[in-house]
């Protein structure tokens, strides 16, 4: 078992499981197929499968270690709970969600039973039902665990404590998808403070808030906002690259609403940072500035070329905003190559008759036709204008 324990610790997890289903069965044959020892192993396989992401099999083996502990602990012990969060767990991932969400009030009834209405524990039984209940659309459910998450982790840790951030962040989340944009963007900024105040400037995470309150401010359409917090973002996740791995001669220049930067000395390429590229481009596009936009949506076709290859869907979608920026510009040339690009990596990865790649098609037409109708009808104006100064 400790064995097994130790390749789970370093990522190791095909030997984990390896060693953790020998385990099981020397158990099997030794004990009595209800003897708690058989619940560790099956504890430590669902783990593992969970790590893998292999969901049915998690559930598999976490429901065999339930079984056991129902017959040979109390009802309330921890480990029964923790049990039911565990599956809970899985099934959010297999985005089954009325049974996540039945898996987590069983444990978060034990919790309140044995813990109380105030314990940490039970903060975090809320703060997941809430998240279950976001991914269902179930905004008001999701707020109100959310919100009863955070009054225990105020009361308990204190204002300044990362899972009261957490709180906040969770609740701009759902704030913004209920597009009440300023809500959002109060508890973007609570959850901001906290992280700066306990993280410092260039944490990671504090560069997820800025690009979150972006985010918000592209909703609202204050675009000079947006760009200011992905600018904020971007250039903390691009020194963190760099801190990470070798120290190069660079500089990050942030001027006005645009960003100059050196992608020869940004050092290893990563996808968050084609992430920012394309959420930048995406605002100057909304701004009328589309030469801004056109560089950000190449910066990011260039580092994704790196990351995906050719044939990626996060290359057909550069291409695609690439060619919708071009088209805005009148360089149809380009779009049209851009477009096209687009629709061949679309073909390959969803098929030619993917309805979406269908679509796409008839769309392109409809522009092709639009365009030769255009062009037809400015020569017949042309030539009645000719025909009326020659005659009249």
């Amino acid at each position: 078992m400790e064995l097994g324990i130790d390749s789970f610790n370093i990522q190791n997890l095909d030997k984990a499981i390896e060693l953790f289903r020998f385990s099981l069965c020397i158990s099997l044959q030794t004990l009595h197929s209800s003897h708690i020892d058989i619940s560790k192993s099956c504890d430590w396989l669902g783990r593992t499968y969970n790590k893998k992401g292999e969901y049915d099999k998690a559930v598999e083996y976490y429901k065999r270690s339930l079984k056991v502990k129902l017959e040979q602990l109390e009802p309330d012990h921890y480990d029964i709970y923790s049990l039911y969060h565990n599956l809970g767990l899985v099934y959010d991932c297999k985005e089954e969600y009325d049974k996540a969400i039945e898996c987590y009030d069983k444990s978060l009834k034990i919790k309140l039973d044995k813990l109380g209405h105030d314990h940490p524990e039970v903060a975090t039984s809320y703060n997941n039902l809430g998240l279950v209940y976001r991914r269902k659309g179930e905004y008001e459910k999701t707020i109100e665990y959310y919100e009863k998450s955070l009054k225990i982790r105020l009361d308990k840790l204190g204002l300044d404590h990362l899972d009261v951030a957490t709180s906040y962040n969770n609740l701009g989340y759902v704030y913004k998808e209920k597009r009440e944009y300023d809500k959002a963007i109060e508890y973007y900024e609570k959850s901001l403070n906290v992280k700066l105040g306990k993280l410092g400037p260039d944490h990671p995470k504090v560069a997820t808030s800025y690009n979150n309150l972006g985010r918000v401010y592209k909703k609202k359409r204050e675009y000079d906002k947006a760009i200011e917090y992905y600018e904020k973002s971007l250039e903390i996740r691009l020194s963190k690259l760099e801190s990470g791995h070798r120290k190069y001669d660079k500089s990050i220049e942030c001027y006005n609403n645009s960003l100059k930067i050196d992608l020869n000395n940004l050092g290893p390429n990563h996808p968050d940072i084609t992430a920012l590229y394309n959420d930048l481009g995406f605002v100057y596009k909304k701004k009328g500035e589309y030469d801004k936009a056109i560089e950000c949506f190449e910066k990011a076709l260039k580092i994704n070329k790196v990351i995906f290859g050719d044939l990626d869907e996060n290359i057909e979608e550069c291409c695609w905003n690439l060619g919708l920026a071009f088209k805005e510009v009148g360089e149809k040339k380009m779009a049209s190559k851009y477009f096209e690009e687009s629709w061949k990596i679309f073909s390959v990865i969803s098929g030619e008759w993917n309805e979406r790649t269908s679509i796409r098609k008839i769309r392109r037409l409809l522009k092709n036709a639009k365009y030769k109708i255009k062009k037809f009808i400015n020569r017949v104006e042309e030539k009645v204008d000719l025909f009326l100064l020659e005659y009249f």
